[in-house]
């Protein structure tokens, strides 16, 4: 039988005991057109390997399906975070903590190109990041708009920021 490639299963009609059907067993699977002729030179039947069905493929988990709306949303969070890293780069370069009061900052310097809610949401998206909480658990100094290191995080913020790295690290752990 010929195939024109893909994986055969090899079904014995020969004897597996001969020498010439010794490489080859039933049920084993073999890819290359060469493989399949020894196959059948030493007398052993070669089917093409059924394709499996739609019915046999586990389903996938479908990925969430994000509105219109929502994209909107997420598009306007990444220019915000690109605004305030242009206008304060020390500050949004890299995850660090935030001063306590820099959100007020951020909002007055913004009220005419965003709303309160859209700052608050890109602010939320930067101080909610693995490596910033991270930073935040251990201790770091929080830092103002300007790049001033200031006081380190309180332990009640070390330990919330500990909390949710924990969490989220549980989630990941059991998909």
């Amino acid at each position: 039988m010929r195939s024109s490639g893909g994986l055969v299963n090899v079904a014995s009609t020969a004897s597996a005991k001969t020498p010439a059907a010794s490489g080859l067993r039933k049920g084993k699977l073999i890819s290359t057109s060469a493989a399949k002729a020894a196959a059948e030179a030493r007398g052993l039947e070669v089917k093409p390997q059924e394709e499996p069905t739609k019915a046999d493929k586990p389903e996938k988990p479908e990925k969430p399906v994000v509105s219109a709306e929502q994209r909107r949303g997420l598009e306007r969070t990444n220019e915000l975070l690109l605004l305030f890293l242009r206008r304060w780069p020390a500050a949004f370069s890299r995850p660090w903590p935030h001063a306590i009061g820099v959100n007020a900052e951020i909002v007055a310097a913004f009220a005419e190109e965003a709303t309160p809610q859209e700052i608050g949401r890109a602010i939320r998206v930067w101080c909610g990041g693995d490596v910033y909480l991270g930073r935040l658990a251990n201790g770091k100094p929080r830092m103002a708009l300007d790049g001033t290191l200031g006081e380190p995080a309180t332990e009640e913020h070390q330990r919330d920021a500990n909390r949710r790295l924990m969490v989220r690290l549980r989630r990941r752990a059991a998909r």
